[in-house]
């Protein structure tokens, strides 16, 4: 749905929602399920936590492979050496904000009723240790939910994106119930 670049504390870091972890392609006629809640199955989809600065080092090592006229991290490359990382999600996720001090990353998930505040030195120390929970099913590595986060906000029914202001706070647009959230991002320091 949405990518942020990282800033401060979080520079050469990129995050990006994704969807659909159950690769559904639908197909009623066959008996599977509509895309729509075909990809809904999963408890969460995935952030794809990305450490570009390390991918600009491995390009100039010589570590990518030229596709159509473009240099490209595999992610046979990208895994292992921590360049590409994955950590749950809520489900559909949208809006994937970086805070103003780039140590958190605020997910709202539409099928969810929480904001969830990712903690970006825990990321980068799981990734660090390689600490993971599995792999995906490219050999991705998955990050432990529970360790990555800074905590959870209750919002309402289906928030969205997150911006804030300069005093700490931050307003979160919800799907379903037509309004947007305040909360403060400072309590998840």
């Amino acid at each position: 749905d949405l990518a942020d670049a990282g800033k401060l504390d979080s520079d050469g870091w990129a995050f990006i929602n994704s969807f659909n972890t159950e690769m559904a392609i639908g197909g009623t006629l066959e008996g599977k399920p509509p895309v729509e809640s075909g990809a809904s199955q999963n408890d969460m989809d995935f952030l794809h936590v990305i450490n570009w600065k390390k991918g600009e080092e491995l390009v100039k090592a010589g570590r990518a492979k030229t596709i159509a006229g473009m240099r490209v991290l595999t992610m046979d490359v990208s895994g292992p050496e921590g360049v590409l990382s994955l950590v749950g999600e809520p489900k559909s996720p949208h809006g994937c904000d970086v805070t103003p001090d780039g140590k958190g990353v605020v997910v709202g998930g539409k099928l969810d009723t929480h904001t969830t505040i990712y903690d970006v030195a825990k990321m980068k120390a799981l990734i660090a240790e390689k600490r993971f929970e599995g792999k995906d099913i490219y050999g991705l590595p998955i990050l432990p939910f529970k360790e990555a986060i800074q905590g959870q906000v209750e919002i309402g029914l289906g928030p969205l994106h997150t911006v804030f202001d300069d005093k700490g706070n931050a307003y979160t647009s919800v799907f379903i119930e037509s309004v947007v959230a305040k909360w403060s991002w400072h309590d998840f320091k």
